[in-house]
């Protein structure tokens, strides 16, 4: 997948995960990684239990030396440093601390009032790339708070199962991480 991304962008990236999964892929978002921060930050952080361990890490890359391990409110850089932690655990520990922060920004906007939401859109709004019209981001912005009550499902491949009986390398990472 970042290899289709790399030359084809999403369109390439889109008929990729069609062709190899069977999933038909209407619309996309691609949040560019340097938005991570400002997206983390424009929902007031996000809260992670974070091991002794992770703390360390987040101290190394975020050239802090104040953060321990425990329950804490996490701002963009810091939820990033923890997002991109790899040396502890394999890649999908690793997958999972980014869907992790993905759900705690959610949980983050779920108790937002309509105005932080709005203030989140105008943020976020200008660091994306989509296929979606403004018609339908505004119609999806404007049922936010509807659809931010929805349960979320989370998938990855190879799954748990598959990964416990296959040695061969591509089984040893993740393909594919969503929410």
């Amino acid at each position: 997948l970042n290899t289709a991304f790399s030359y084809g962008g999403a369109p390439l990236t889109v008929k990729t995960i069609e062709n190899n999964f069977g999933v038909d892929i209407d619309r996309y978002v691609i949040i560019d990684y340097d938005a991570f921060e400002t997206i983390i930050d424009s929902v007031g952080g996000v809260y992670i239990d974070v091991s002794d361990a992770e703390a360390a890490y987040i101290n190394e890359y975020s050239f802090r030396t104040d953060i321990v391990g425990g329950y804490q409110l996490l701002n963009g850089n810091l939820a990033r440093s923890y997002a991109r932690i790899r040396k502890i655990g394999d890649d999908f520990e690793r997958t999972a601390r980014q869907r992790e922060v993905m759900s705690a920004a959610i949980d983050q906007l779920k108790s937002s009032n309509i105005g932080t939401i709005n203030h989140v859109l105008s943020t976020v709004l200008p660091m994306i790339t989509t296929n979606l019209s403004k018609t339908e981001v505004l119609n999806l912005a404007s049922n936010a708070l509807t659809y931010l009550n929805y349960p979320i499902e989370q998938l990855r491949l190879p799954e748990d199962f598959h990964r416990q009986f296959c040695t061969h390398p591509l089984c040893l990472q993740p393909m594919y991480t969503a929410l």
